[in-house]
């Protein structure tokens, strides 16, 4: 069973009220506490003297009780009574803490009759149920303040019996003295002495567990007669909340009999007979009850659980459907739904029940657990009953949604895709009337969230068939507050990718549902959307559009990915993702034509370039965008879509030379990673027949990397010019620039263009080692580029040499940054340069001069002579650089 201290913090959190709390007692006032503290000592003086003259005299039977019955009319002496008003929920609360602390000092100073006092006061608040809403919290927190009593008493009588030492937890009472005994009886009879039902009821039910130190046989049959006294009560609420006290104080001696039970619940039966909204207050007590008959030891046989389901007043029942075994509910639940749809159940109460019933069935489905024979002829039946009943109920819209979020699960799970629109249909009907459903939007997107994830979950193709169903695009309408409706199309398409989980679709209706969806998340965007919601709904998007492939049949792909740049051109995520896939749409189209395009098949991947040209421009984001260009040159160069390609490989070729010149604040900076894939397509790359110079986007390039910084001469050693601010112009552009790194890796593709032959190239594709093969013309110029870029790198290296620093970390930065450029230069040359030339071995000697002197620290210092040491030993090869090194130390 479930712990009590667990169900308590439930109850807590669910009964609540915003109205204030009346109390009528005598001792909430500070003055009449201090007052009663007087009386009660006299009291308990009272009683000690008497208990003297008991012991001294040997007082006969008569005399005892004369003198508790005067003990315990000081318990009405105090007649003024005052009323306090308006107390909140949490003052309430705070209020019987502090009774609570004042019940233990009373006890811990002996007050004995005091500390009864106050227990017996706190005990008559339970008579009133006002406000019925917030009765549950208050049994909880006054029967904790009864607890405490109860264990008070019982530890008191154990310290007795015990004589000092510790008592054995299972004592039985022939072993318990005769004084702890005699103050054990002194006890009940004090609590027998009380005149009010509902005080001494609850008083005698919390010290239960003191009838061991009398006879452990009484235990039993003062369940029973509790139980009887039970009846006297005349507030259903407050009564069933007595019940529950009392079967969990009798569950907790381990004297509580089943027919203890049974009878409680017969009672209960019998006399909650009021509208439902008013016995919804009584359901935790009647929950506990039944938990406790289905626990019972006697009661697994079922009987007496059945003939609850099945014979139970409608709010026993309730209680029975929330506590009970979902197995047992599932095994009686065709019975259970005729007889809630008969004309014994009140419609008022039809709601509840079905939900209820719901609940316990999609509980027990998880395990394996049907109604009836488990076919679906039963379950239809069952369905239909219990539906009919909450329809014939005409209930609110929170309780027809409540029923719906019950079943939904169940439904989808033992009934066909039909039964569940059908229950869809049924809904949107209930809520359209009247605008209803904008009250009940948060139960509306928990109930869908239901939905879609039960439906996903299960597999197979009803999850597509359902969000393209008629029935749950009406549903879908009903959500027509523009934020629940974005919520709502989030639920359904994360439910949708959960459900596809890499698995593609070519349903076209399941294309344009989810097409309206995405439009929904796009076009609720605005320039004050979180960021946060930009990532979220792209990232939707995106797994959606590429779920959706439709096989063999690229052009309406192609369609498809057309509609949705248009759809979502806010989005750049979104804007990139639809490009990728698209140059992926023209290589499967490269690979199924084996790479020999028809006219067909030209014309589509032409088209396919066509797109990506026309989209790259909306970016914004220069890196992205220039990554994206250059691969759909590559893809374009690959399906021999020469003037697309050339155009997509100039703007990227412009694009990376923007990104170079471009500030950066970040003392280490990597290179812009498209680079080197871009220096690779330049290889692979024929040269335009039309153009009157050679190799025009190579030429492009080193053009653009030398425009900038300007130059501070015209050779490396000439001095600067007149005007400082020129030169320190030049000097500052050449530290903020990254294009001196680049240079070197140009000159290797120089070196690498100006082969005989290229080292890779492209099936269908004449690179320039085929188109200017023995060309003079482009072979000189090659050398006029290379001689170029080498000019232009030896005054970005006087330059950064010569430049003025600032913070020490700054200056150890630009020293590792000018080494590691001269010896990323010095193993160019020594990999792609004749270096049996004069002027070549003089310069490499001098750069080896410059590098071997740069070595002053760093974290990287040993790598850097290792690669040194390494070229030394290389130039060796070569007599003049060996001469110039040697020159050089």
């Amino acid at each position: 069973m479930e712990p009590w201290d667990v169900r308590k913090s439930a109850i807590l959190a669910k009964y609540t009220t915003t109205a204030k709390l009346t109390l009528v007692s005598s001792y909430l006032a500070p003055s009449s506490l201090s007052a009663a503290s007087s009386g009660a000592t006299g009291a308990s003086s009272t009683a000690s003297a008497a208990a003297a003259a008991a012991q001294s005299s040997s007082t006969s039977l008569s005399d005892k009780v004369k003198s508790r019955l005067e003990q315990l009319d000081e318990l009405a002496e105090d007649t003024s009574s005052k009323e306090v008003l308006s107390l909140s929920q949490a003052d309430f609360a705070a209020k019987v803490d502090e009774l609570t602390r004042a019940l233990r000092r009373a006890w811990d100073e002996d007050q004995r009759v005091r500390a009864l006092k106050l227990v017996i006061q706190c005990v008559k608040l339970l008579g009133d149920s006002t406000p019925a809403s917030y009765y549950p919290s208050k049994f909880v927190l006054l029967t904790d303040l009864l607890d405490t009593f109860g264990n008070l008493v019982f530890d008191r009588l154990a310290e007795k019996a015990s004589g000092g030492g510790k008592l054995r937890p299972d004592f039985r009472s022939n072993s318990v003295p005769e004084g702890a005994k005699e103050t054990a009886k002194n006890w009940f009879y004090k609590i027998a002495s009380i005149r009010e039902l509902l005080p001494r009821l609850y008083v005698e039910a919390a010290l239960l567990p003191c009838y061991r130190f009398v006879d452990d046989r009484l235990i039993g049959p003062a369940i029973g007669r509790l139980g009887g006294m039970c009846r006297g009560i005349g507030n259903q609420t407050v009564a069933a909340y007595a019940r529950c006290y009392l079967a969990r104080l009798g569950a907790a001696t381990g004297r509580l009999e089943l027919s203890h039970l049974t009878s409680t619940i017969d009672d209960c039966n019998l006399l909650l007979t009021s509208p439902a909204d008013q016995l919804a207050p009584c359901l935790p007590a009647l929950d506990w009850l039944v938990l406790s008959l289905a626990r019972h030891p006697d009661a697994r046989g079922g009987d007496p659980l059945r003939r609850l389901l099945l014979d139970a007043e409608p709010c026993l029942l309730a209680a029975s459907l929330a506590a009970l075994p979902p197995e047992l509910i599932a095994e009686e639940s065709v019975a259970i739904g005729n007889a809630v749809a008969s004309d014994k159940v009140p419609q008022s109460c039809c709601p509840i029940l079905v939900q209820l019933l719901g609940d316990s069935l999609t509980q027990a489905s998880a395990v394996g657990r049907f109604p009836g024979d488990g076919d679906r002829e039963s379950a239809l039946a069952l369905l239909n009953s219990a539906w009919g009943a909450v329809r014939s109920a005409n209930p609110r819209p929170d309780e027809y949604i409540a029923c719906a979020s019950a079943w939904v699960s169940w439904v989808a799970k033992c009934l066909q895709l039909r039964e569940l629109t059908t229950l869809l249909r049924d809904l949107a009907g209930q809520l359209s009337p009247d605008r209803a459903f904008e009250s009940v939007y948060p139960q509306l997107i928990a109930f869908l969230t239901k939905l879609v994830t039960t439906v996903g979950s299960a597999g197979g193709e009803d999850f597509g068939r359902l969000i393209t169903s008629p029935a749950f695009l009406q549903l879908f309408d009903l959500f027509q507050k523009e934020s629940v409706r974005v919520e709502a199309a989030c639920c359904v398409l994360d439910a949708y990718m959960a459900w596809t989980a890499g698995r593609r679709q070519d349903d076209s209706e399941l294309a344009s549902t989810g097409l309206f969806l995405c439009r929904l998340l796009h076009d609720s965007l605005t320039v004050v959307s979180l960021e946060d919601d930009r990532r979220r709904y792209a990232s939707l998007i995106c797994a959606f559009v590429s779920s959706l492939d439709f096989g063999s049949d690229f052009q309406r792909q192609l369609d498809f990915l057309v509609d949705c740049r248009a759809a979502f051109g806010h989005l750049e995520p979104v804007l990139a993702h639809l490009i990728r896939l698209v140059n992926g749409l023209a290589a499967r189209t490269l690979a199924v034509v084996h790479g020999r395009h028809t006219a067909r098949t030209s014309a589509f991947t032409h088209a396919c370039a066509a797109f990506s040209f026309v989209t790259l421009p909306s970016l914004d984001e220069p890196g992205l965008r220039c990554q994206l260009y250059l691969e759909s040159a590559q893809v374009a160069l690959l399906n021999q879509c020469y003037g697309q390609a050339d155009a997509l490989l100039k703007e990227a070729i412009r694009l990376l030379l923007q990104l170079l010149a471009k500030p950066h604040q970040q003392l280490q900076q990597p290179l812009p990673p498209q680079l080197h894939p871009l220096l690779s397509s330049l290889v692979l790359f024929p040269d335009d027949p039309d153009s009157k110079q050679p190799l025009t986007l190579l030429t492009g390039l080193v053009n653009g990397l030398c425009a900038s910084p300007p130059p501070v001469g015209d050779e490396p050693t000439v001095a600067m010019p007149t005007s400082n601010g020129l030169a320190e112009s030049a000097q500052q552009q050449s530290i903020a620039s990254r294009r001196p790194e680049c240079i070197v890796p140009v000159l290797v593709t120089i070196a690498t263009m100006s082969q005989d032959k290229y080292p890779y190239r492209v099936e269908g594709v004449s690179a320039n080692d085929v188109l200017l093969a023995g060309s003079q013309k482009a072979r000189s110029h090659l050398a006029d580029l290379s001689g170029q870029l080498m000019r232009h790198l030896l005054i970005e290296l006087d330059n950064l040499a010569t430049a003025p620093t600032g913070q020490q970390a700054q200056q150890q930065h630009q020293r590792r940054r000018l080494r590691d450029l001269r010896l990323g230069l010095l193993c160019g040359l020594a990999d792609h340069c004749d270096l049996t030339a004069p002027d070549t071995a003089a310069l490499f000697g001098q750069l080896w001069q410059l590098t071997a002197a740069s070595i002053d620290g760093g974290g990287d210092v040993q790598q850097a002579r290792a690669a040194l040491a390494q070229l030394r030993d290389r130039a060796a090869e070569w007599p003049e650089v060996a001469a110039a090194i040697r020159a050089t130390e």
